[in-house]
């Protein structure tokens, strides 16, 4: 059984910036100037619950929703929609999974950035949790790596490679997932201890890896290790709960290929 992970906290708070008219001379009456406020607004609270810590009128920069938002319960949509909001250049473009429970809900989140004009992305999970007995909301933020976007080219990291082969497996992508597999050697794969299995380029192109080994970011965490480079090879891994992957990929070429993977569940 693989099970969420325990939620962090967070608590947001915005502050506000407010004028004040400088002072009239000491004959004339005060008058306040049209162009600016009198009024200062107060910072909010750390015990302010989230959902209502969203300021009245967000800047015009910062995003309110989200692509696939209107599908979240309508409680958690309005919550979601506080934190965007607060979010600074949120990179953030589509929800793409929820899963809900009965005081917090997790959601699944496409981070598209563009450092050194280079167009990256990569899945983030967000947690919020109602604290027991109270209207306060906790947050944890996750990030999972990057990878080229679609359609382009970039340099990619070890968590690169790693999202690339999770993204052609869930797509069912046969033909492209079978070049990240070794030209001349075979892929081993082993489930459990038990015998493993032994796939050629060709056999993962018509469809012989359909069991591979995934990695469900709503319940498990990713991550990599850097190349090692006397051995031109570097280690990925997926853990969550009793669930266990290791992917074990190798330089060739100028780029990688995936050559060992080793699932275990109990």
């Amino acid at each position: 059984m693989r099970a969420p992970r325990a939620f962090g906290s967070l608590l947001l708070a915005w502050s506000g910036l407010a004028c004040t008219p400088p002072a009239p001379p000491v004959a004339a009456p005060v008058q306040p100037s049209p162009a600016k406020s009198t009024e200062a607004s107060e910072p909010v609270a750390d015990s302010t619950p989230i959902a209502s810590a969203r300021p009245a009128e967000s800047p015009a920069s910062a995003p309110i929703n989200l692509k696939g938002d209107d599908a979240l319960p309508e409680h958690w949509r309005s919550s979601f929609r506080a934190w965007l909001g607060a979010q600074a250049d949120a990179p953030y473009v589509a929800i793409t999974g929820t899963m809900v429970m009965s005081n917090a809900i997790s959601i699944l989140l496409l981070r598209h950035t563009e450092p050194n004009g280079v167009c990256l992305e990569g899945p983030s999970k967000l947690d919020l949790m109602e604290a027991e007995g109270t209207s306060q909301l906790a947050v944890e933020l996750e990030h999972f790596g990057d990878d080229c976007c679609p359609g382009t080219e970039c340099t990619r990291t070890p968590d690169g490679w790693n999202l690339r082969y999770l993204s052609l497996l869930a797509a069912k992508n046969w033909q492209e997932l079978s070049l990240l597999v070794p030209a001349k050697k075979k892929l081993v794969s082993t489930v459990n201890g038990e015998t493993p299995s032994k796939l050629t380029r060709k056999q993962v192109a018509s469809g012989g890896f359909s069991d591979a080994p995934s990695c469900g970011l709503m319940y498990n965490v990713t991550g990599c290790s850097e190349v090692d480079e006397k051995t031109a090879s570097f280690t990925c891994r997926c853990d969550g709960g009793g669930y266990h992957v290791t992917y074990a990929w190798e330089r060739e070429g100028s780029g990688f290929v995936l050559v060992e993977t080793y699932e275990s569940s109990h």
